[in-house]
């Protein structure tokens, strides 16, 4: 009698066992784990989105190896460098831009506003203009048309990206996004930084973060190679490309020039 008891137990025991085993290997349909999304069509339609955008906002910072940049044809002594560390702008499609660029000069950061029409660029600084808006190209050879150029913008980058892989998703300052990975040959990501990245040689890693909900580009990270003429130790630009509220109905209209108090 025990001996039946004992094969009774050990047989329901072989049973649940047996039910647990196909559950883990995914034998019903309702257990069957989501497959991840497939990272090349994840990018190829957030790409879309960003060509397709009437406006968005572009906000860059850099740290690491500092960014030495020319503002237009204002001319200081060779010993007080300018570097570029931050800017915010709003991008009206085709070729409208509106920023605010933080530059240090020596030891100190000025705020220098931007407006760019076409190729006619404005700016104003009270450092650099006096507070008064000055018509000056700040970014040498620059349009606002460029960030969604068919063969050089910024969508066309990001379609030329190689060795792309899916990290998974993740969590980006609280908002839920796909973690993409990559690299990309330097001299592609010229508009991803409006035209400052310093080399034009050699490979750059990014990272992509496209959001879970609607699938835009969130925000791009990328590491640019050092220099050859670098310090030793020195630690490479990272650059932090976010490009957020997409299709908003923006105007922006030029300044007007010498104007104080200025046209925002």
């Amino acid at each position: 009698m025990r001996l039946s008891h004992r094969l009774a137990a050990l047989a329901v025991a072989l049973v649940a066992l047996a039910a647990a085993l196909g559950a883990c290997n995914g034998n019903g349909n309702e257990s069957d784990p989501t497959p991840s999304p497939d990272p090349h069509a994840l990018l190829t339609d957030a790409i879309d989105k960003l060509a397709s955008a009437s406006s968005f906002v572009i906000e860059i910072s850099v740290r690491g190896l500092p960014v030495k940049i020319k503002v237009g044809d204002i001319t200081l002594p060779e010993e007080i460098p300018v570097y570029f560390e931050y800017a915010r702008g709003t991008f009206v499609a085709p070729d409208r831009l509106q920023a605010a660029i933080d530059i240090k000069v020596a030891d100190a950061v000025t705020r220098t506003e931007l407006v760019a029409l076409g190729s006619d660029q404005y700016m104003r600084s009270d450092l650099l203009t006096q507070g008064n808006w000055v018509q000056e190209e700040v970014i040498g050879g620059f349009s606002p048309a460029d960030l969604l150029a068919p063969e050089t913008g910024i969508p066309s980058a990001l379609a030329r990206v190689r060795n792309l892989e899916l990290v998974g998703r993740t969590d980006l300052d609280g908002v839920p996004v796909h973690h993409l990975t990559g690299i990309i040959d330097a001299q592609d990501v010229y508009t991803l930084t409006f035209g400052l990245i310093g080399t034009r040689d050699g490979e750059v890693s990014l990272d992509i973060y496209l959001l879970t909900d609607g699938n835009w580009v969130e925000q791009i990270v990328m590491e640019e190679p050092l220099p050859a003429d670098a310090e030793e130790g020195a630690e490479p630009t990272r650059w932090q490309i976010s490009v957020l509220d997409y299709n908003q109905e923006i105007t922006i209209t030029a300044p007007e020039l010498g104007d104080q108090d200025g046209n925002e």
